[in-house]
């Protein structure tokens, strides 16, 4: 979703740049299509793949950060092709201000829908005691759109089964027994 949103954002920039009259050739914008490929690097360098469980402040300030130095990687290959002056800098400051918005807009609804699938998701083990679990289960299912769910349990061998409420799909629970050195350091 975010080299797409990045390109919806070049797309509704150069469309609207157009229309208010900016001498621009279609052929020369999409023979830089594939500089988009800039974004992904840059997000992917920021941390931002896979992007599950990250703090929302943090992950919109890497976005904001990715996206701005993706801009500015275009503005770099267009400077070394030699062709920086055939491209409308409104354009390219309309495009930045886009994809700004877009890309944190595209994240937000791509998990939103695809959290209803069940191969949605990177699944996780809980530790703890029966006491704390059905509280870390609570954090989990409302964290879920973010990309983590509860897939294990792992108790000491004499914690109580909690009540896993929303983690209810937990598919494996498993004791450690407390007097096995070994054990309790995995």
């Amino acid at each position: 979703s975010d080299l797409a949103s990045v390109f919806a954002a070049c797309v509704a920039a150069f469309l609207l740049r157009y229309v208010t009259g900016g001498q621009l050739l279609l052929e020369q914008y999409a023979a830089t299509i594939p500089w988009l490929a800039v974004f992904p690097l840059f997000y992917l360098l920021l941390g931002l793949y896979p992007g599950t469980f990250m703090r929302k402040p943090e992950e919109l300030k890497r976005l904001c950060v990715g996206t701005s130095l993706g801009f500015m990687g275009l503005v770099l290959l267009s400077f070394l092709a030699k062709e920086g002056h055939t491209y409308s800098r409104l354009a390219l400051l309309i495009s930045w201000g886009l994809a700004v918005f877009a890309v944190p807009a595209a994240r937000f609804f791509t998990r939103s829908y695809c959290r209803r699938f069940p191969w949605w998701a990177v699944p996780c083990v809980m530790f703890g005691n029966g006491s704390r679990i059905p509280d870390l289960c609570a954090a989990l299912a409302a964290a879920e759109r973010q990309g983590v769910k509860a897939a294990a349990l792992v108790l000491g061998e004499t914690d109580p089964m909690p009540d896993l409420g929303p983690c209810s799909a937990v598919v494996a629970v498993e004791r450690i027994p407390l007097h096995d050195h070994k054990a309790a350091r995995v």
